[in-house]
This record gives structure tokens, sequence and C-alpha cells, in this order.
């Protein structure tokens, strides 16, 4: 999961569009034994800002530490909302898949 700074709220809502789609994230990939969920954290963003978003779940790894290219190679799908490393993934042959909540369909992301 590619994190990144939208900071506004989306529609009427009150809070950050990018923890409306980690929430819904997280809650759409429950825990399955055996699978890691990688969030990277985007180089202008606190990884603490995530931490209190996250439930403490064994299966979470957050990290600034991987580089771009690293955590998408550990990746078998790739989730984020607008970010351009979705394309540099796809572009990399991995499977993407956006997070933006299915809610918010009248957002126009150009697809991949």
């Amino acid at each position: 999961y590619l994190t990144e700074p939208i900071r506004n709220a989306w529609g009427n809502l009150k809070i950050p569009g990018e923890k409306l789609a980690l929430i819904k994230f997280l809650k759409k990939h429950k825990k399955n034994a055996g699978k890691i969920i990688i969030i990277k954290i985007h180089p202008s963003e606190s990884i603490q800002k995530y931490k209190k978003w996250c439930t403490k779940r064994e299966d979470i790894i957050l990290t600034k530490k991987l580089n771009l290219s690293e955590a998408i190679a550990k990746s078998q799908i790739v989730y984020g909302c607008y970010s351009y490393a979705l394309f540099i993934a796809k572009c990399d042959g991995k499977k993407v898949k956006s997070a933006i909540p299915k809610i918010f369909n009248h957002i126009k992301v150009d697809s991949l």
C-alpha cells in the first residue's frame, strides 16, 4: 500500500482522504494467514501519522526504510490512491488497484 499526502477531505466528510482510503482498505483486507501488508509511507509524511490510524496487527509493516523500487518488488499487488508510483508499479508488471472507496466513484482516476 503506497501512502500519499492527499490531506483534503472527500465530499462532505471531515477526515482526510488518505485516512478514509487506508481505513477502508484495512477493513476490506482482514488479517490473512501468511499475507503481509507493507504500508510504504510517502517521503513527505510522518510514520507516526499512520501508526495512530492502523490497528495493532502483526500482518502490517509500516516503513519509510524501503525505497519505492524495493517496496514494489516485494509486492504481489500494489494499492494506492492517485500516486504516480502506481504507474511505476504497473510498468514493472505488478497488479495495481485503487484504494479509493467505491463511494467516491464520481472521482475519476485515469486507468493505468
